[in-house]
């Protein structure tokens, strides 16, 4: 072994200050310096505290001994002659092995890391212990300088002199022991015990000495050299240099025991290993009184399925198998993942405690893929520099994500992106879909916290006392975002575009939370969100679904814009339909070759658009097209503005065979949403001690169609569902705009709080739309009746009482004045009952006059009519007026349909003959659709015009001998 491995040895110049080395050392203070002395033709050390020449090494330059004063002069010129110049500094390792680097005690574990400390602190000290005594620079300098090659030199050629003066040659000293050699071979030496002398050549020392094969027995070595198997059971005498084990005792006293069941007996040596050779190979140790087990489990084999990652002690060359030799970052983990063909999928990485600088993007291509965390707040990614602006971890299908920090992604400035144009045209996110992957089960993002400021620096980035993204920052330019669900970023056959979230907290200072896009999806559950640009924003039919979640602060909160950027299925119009119809009927629908979806059914998650008119799909119920496919009835929405409960329909008459497109509404359903300061501001001074407002505008914001269903409670207590009720806790008023409800059967009291009850365009009073069913309740705290039509309460009537009764008084003359008249009138009275009597008879009998009434007088359960030979008064009334339990042989005027109707086994027209203009009569109109089963009289036939559509659960019977001819 060359000394290389232990020293070098340089020349100084008188200026140069430091000097480098290469070997490897343990410790600093085995680090020696030597500087060459020219007179003792020896290396004299300098300390580290030299007074002239002082020097260290730093933890900077660990390979560089730095003098630190004056810089070590160049070799001074020898004084002999022909002797050459020596370099003149030498740094040289010393080992120190007085105590070794790891002590392993009775019971402690035995770790790889420890053992290596060991073996390389042996190492070194044998590299040392080869380069001992004199060095060979200074023996090659005595040999060519200090021997005196003439005066005291015998050579081969002379004859021997044995004299202290003289200095022989190697030639000469060869010649003199070979002479001396073959002497004592020849005359000297003789065989015993088993030893074999063979005198090759007389006289010339050529001998051969060997062992006889097998002539040596163990009795030739003494018995008190050898520990025979009984004394090592006594453990006297002890092992030492100076004697040897027999077989039986060497393997009592060092081979480890394997076997399933506990060795028996006391007398093992401290330190024998016992191997349990069953499932679980455990390795125990014996302590000195019982075996203590110290590793089970085999060695530690690979776990193919799992890659260990720590920033502390990791490497990426390591295979990251066993936790004892992890990868140092998680993209080289999820690089060998993504090679891995046999255990790619399903692996799981270990992410330790630690800081993780990744160059992003973290690309996740095999499926099931699990990147989980130790502990939340102690695993923290971010990303160099030069990848801040693009997508930390691209996820594939079924990747999961655990208890970890991102941070530190990042924005550009303006406006512009191509996903969301109020975004920065460069725009960093968290997490996104690995390009074209294939979904068949949703990402899943878990207990993992974004924290994304503009001030974080990813060069020098410290999340213990970071320097720039702390909290309490007060400008927030754009930064990164939390995720992106871009439903066009997976493969056009992917059956998924989904990404889903548990407990994912955005801490972004102006940066978006989450954007879902293109027909994208997310359910999130205890979503947080903090100073964020919004919260979460759905886009271009982009669908999202929360619960349990909250947004503090930031601009806005709850973002739908529009619908998908093309039709997911087309149809067309199968059959017109008329004005405010809230139906329509359409042919089997098409799907776009973009529609990822496997079903054409309209849904109440759609947009349809006909004749140039969007309206929100509320249903649609199978039916046969009149081309005999899978058509569709659809239930659109146009609320009435006055009365919501009302749905005005189409608007306007919708041809046949007119085109229908059908798109996913971009919109988000949220229930038990929190909303703390909406809008006050993406940085710490929308806090309200810090002056913050919030803007209730900012909560839901909707436009171009999209939409957002939600409950919501603010900062102040505020309940509100959607926009037509609220609560405010503060005031404990509850609010309900106008047309947002309706009274049809009370089941308490109502209190109209000294407002009116009539109709008023105010919220401040209740439009009634129906009858009030009091429900043997009251209406209470009714204010005075101001006009004749208002309401009056029984204090108001008997006050009146009070007032009038002065009238009464006044009117007393009067009455009194009148009693005359009515004594005078006793007779004419008198007289008449006896008429009234034969006339109208009080029960029984027979009326033998006619009785006339006033007008707008009746009797009950009869029709009035205007003459004799006039018109009799048929009640008038809307469709929605009928009666609940109609009879048959009820007859009325439907106002809805403008027509005569009557009722037989169910409501029906009456026929009038056939129409036309003036007096002509030859047109007999009737409906195009039946939507009621009807039954033909038998005997009787039936002429209808076509086309006709007979509803679904509607039929027409035709019994034997009637016909039904369709014209």
């Amino acid at each position: 072994m060359s000394c290389s491995d232990v020293q070098t040895i340089k020349a100084g110049d008188g200026s140069k200050v430091q000097f480098s080395f290469d070997f490897p050392y343990i410790f600093k203070s085995e680090i020696h310096v030597y500087f060459w002395n020219v007179t003792t033709k020896e290396y004299d050390e300098k300390l580290t505290t030299d007074s002239t020449y002082p020097w260290q090494i730093t933890d900077a330059n660990p390979t560089i001994v730095a003098f630190t004063g004056t810089a070590p002069p160049a070799p001074t010129a020898p004084t002999d002659p022909n002797e050459p110049t020596v370099d003149n500094v030498k740094i040289r390792r010393i080992t120190k092995v007085e105590d070794i680097r790891a002590l392993f005690n009775p019971g402690s574990a035995i770790r790889s890391d420890d053992l290596n400390k060991n073996f390389e602190q042996l190492r070194y000290a044998v590299q040392e212990s080869n380069c001992q005594g004199i060095p060979d620079d200074v023996d090659a300098y005595l040999k060519n300088y200090y021997w005196n090659k003439f005066d005291s030199t015998v050579y081969s050629t002379e004859t021997w002199d044995s004299d202290d003066d003289q200095v022989a040659t190697t030639q000469a000293i060869d010649a003199r022991i070979d002479s001396k050699v073959d002497s004592a071979l020849t005359l000297d030496i003789a065989a015993a015990d088993g030893i074999v002398v063979t005198d090759n050549s007389p006289g010339s020392g050529q001998v051969t000495v060997g062992i006889g094969q097998g002539q040596v027995d163990f009795d030739r070595i003494k018995a008190e050299d050898v520990i025979t198997y009984a004394e090592q059971n006594a453990g006297s005498p002890s092992a030492a240099d100076t004697n040897i084990f027999t077989a039986s005792a060497a393997a009592r006293r060092f081979d480890t025991l394997v076997q399933t069941g506990t060795p028996s007996g006391s007398a093992w040596q401290t330190g024998k290993t016992w191997l349990q050779n069953d499932a679980e190979l455990t390795l125990s140790v014996w302590n000195g009184s019982t075996w203590t087990g110290i590793a089970s489990g085999g060695t530690f084999i690979n776990q193919p399925k799992v890659v260990y990652v720590d920033a502390s002690s990791g490497a990426d060359t390591n295979d990251g198998h066993r936790i004892s030799r992890p990868k140092l970052t998680i993209k080289a983990a999820v690089e060998q993942i993504n090679n891995d063909a046999t255990f790619g999928n399903g692996s799981v990485v270990v992410v330790a405690p630690g800081t993780y600088q990744e160059a992003c993007p973290i690309d996740i291509q095999k499926s099931n893929v699990s990147i989980v965390g130790t502990a939340l707040r102690s695993c923290i990614i971010h990303p160099t520099v030069a990848t801040e602006n693009s997508v930390m971890f691209r996820v594939n299908s079924g990747s999961f994500l655990q208890n970890l920090t991102f941070t530190g992604m990042k924005a550009g400035s303006g406006t512009g992106n191509t996903y969301d144009a109020t975004l920065p045209s460069v725009q960093g996110w968290n997490i996104a879909f690995y390009p074209n992957a294939t979904i068949i089960k949703s990402p899943y993002i878990q207990n993992c916290t974004n924290f994304s400021d503009s001030e974080i620096d990813n060069s020098n980035i410290n999340v213990i006392s970071p320097g720039g993204g702390a909290a309490g920052d007060v400008d927030s330019a754009p930064t990164g975002g939390g995720m992106l669900v871009d439903g066009n970023a997976v493969a056009s056959t992917s059956p998924l575009r989904s990404i889903v979230c548990d407990s994912y907290t955005h801490v972004g200072l102006n940066g978006p939370g989450l954007l879902v896009t293109n027909n994208g999806y997310t359910q999130c559950t205890s979503s947080y969100a903090f100073f964020n640009k919004y919260h979460i924003k759905c886009l271009n039919g982009g669908q999202a679904n929360l619960a349990a979640s909250t947004t503090d602060f930031g601009n806005e909160a709850l973002v739908a814009d529009g619908k998908s950027t093309a039709a997911i299925f087309t149809s067309n119009v199968d059959g017109a339909a008329v004005d405010g119809a809230p139906t329509f009927n359409i042919n089997a629908p098409a799907a776009a070759a973009s529609w990822h979806g496997t079903a054409t059914r309209p849904q109440g998650n759609m947009l349809v658009t006909v004749n140039s008119i969007t309206y929100p799909v509320l249903s649609s119920v199978a039916r046969t097209d009149t081309e005999g496919g899978a058509g569709w009835t659809v239930t659109i929405s146009r609320p009435n503005s006055n009365n919501k409960s009302i749905n005005d329909g189409l608007n306007g008459v919708v041809a046949d065979n007119l085109a229908v497109e059908f798109f996913l509404r971009s919109q988000i359903s949220s229930s038990g949403h929190t909303m703390e300061y909406v809008g006050s501001g993406t940085d710490y001074r929308a806090l309200p001690e810090n002056g913050g407002v919030p803007d209730d505008t900012k909560q839901v914001v909707e436009s171009n169609g999209g939409k957002i269903w939600t409950a919501t409670t603010d900062q102040n207590g505020k309940f509100k569902v959607g926009d037509f009720f609220t609560v405010d806790q503060r005031t404990g008023v509850c609010t309900i705009p106008q047309g947002s409800f309706s009274f049809p059967t009370l089941i308490e009291n109502l209190d109209t709080n000294n407002f009116s009850i009539g109709n008023s365009a105010s919220n401040d009073h209740v439009d009634v739309t129906d009858d009030i069913d009091m429900n043997t309740h009251k209406i209470i705290n009714v204010v005075n009746p101001a006009s004749a039509q208002d309401a009056a309460t029984k204090a108001y009537v008997d006050a009146g009482d009070t007032t009038n009764a002065g009238n009464i008084t006044t009117n007393a003359t009067n009455i009194a004045t009148n009693v005359t008249n009515i004594a005078t009138n006793t007779t004419n009275i008198a007289t008449n009952v006896t008429n009234i009597a034969a006339r109208l008879p009080l029960a029984g009998g027979t009326m033998t006059g006619a009785i006339v009434f006033n007008a707008g007088q009746t009797i009950a359960g009869y029709t009035p009519r205007t003459s004799a030979t006039g018109s009799s008064n048929l009640s008038v009334g809307t469709t929605a007026q009928r009666d609940g339990s109609p009879a048959a042989g009820m007859i009325r005027y439907n106002s809805t349909l403008g027509q005569f109707e009557g009722y037989g086994s169910a409501w029906g027209a009456i026929g009038g003959g056939a129409t036309g203009g003036g007096s002509d009569t030859w047109a007999v109109e009737h409906d195009n659709t039946i939507t009621q089963s009807y039954t033909i009289s038998t005997g009787k036939n039936v002429v209808s015009a076509g086309p006709l559509t007979v509803n679904s659960g509607a039929t027409v019977t035709v019994p034997s001998g009637s016909n039904w001819v369709i014209v």
